[in-house]
């Protein structure tokens, strides 16, 4: 049980011991810091439900609600995915009944995809499990840092998104010159 509101964490498994404020002798944690903290909460929400198949499924469905009638190509680019992984995840998510593929009208070849409302239902189930789990970890927070944690999150998945373009001025493909 989670000390500050009783909330089960049996299943969680710590990945290594954590101090807060201490990260090897800094005291700002390196890049490297900062991903294994993400890593150790992915890991922690990931862990909470399973019911869709873990963090990169969860992904997908969320994006789909958000596009419906998405083809596959699009899904995969949207989500940071290959092709080929993205069509393996779309594929085991429609054989559960997650989603269903229509004919494309404007491409024969092509399908879009939309959320069935099993799978709407089981990403509602999904974020609703992982948003429990978090607001009992957090209850003890003060609202400003609850709201500070959420805009710090959202900051920094632009960033690495602009980071990861190759075209964006923060990009790793652009040049300085």
């Amino acid at each position: 049980m989670h000390a500050a509101c009783m909330c089960d964490t049996s299943g969680v498994i710590p990945l290594a011991e954590h101090h807060p404020g201490e990260y090897g002798g800094r005291s700002v944690p390196s890049g490297e810091q900062v991903v294994i903290e993400a890593f150790r909460v992915a890991r922690t929400l990931g862990a909470a439900d399973r019911s869709i198949g873990g963090p990169p499924r969860a992904w997908l469905l969320h994006r789909l609600a958000l596009s419906p009638g998405i083809r596959v190509a699009d899904l995969a680019e949207g989500c940071g995915l290959d092709a080929s992984t993205a069509s393996r995840h779309v594929r085991n998510l429609e054989d559960a009944g997650l989603l269903a593929r229509t004919g494309d009208p404007d491409d024969r070849r092509a399908a879009r995809l939309s959320l069935t409302p099993a799978g709407q239902d089981a990403l509602d189930s999904a974020l609703r499990v992982r948003a429990d789990l978090v607001s009992c970890a957090t209850a003890h927070w003060s609202a400003p840092d609850r709201r500070r944690l959420a805009e710090l999150l959202g900051r920094l998945s632009d960033d690495l998104a602009a980071a990861s373009t190759p075209n964006s001025p923060t990009g790793r493909g652009t040049s300085s010159s």
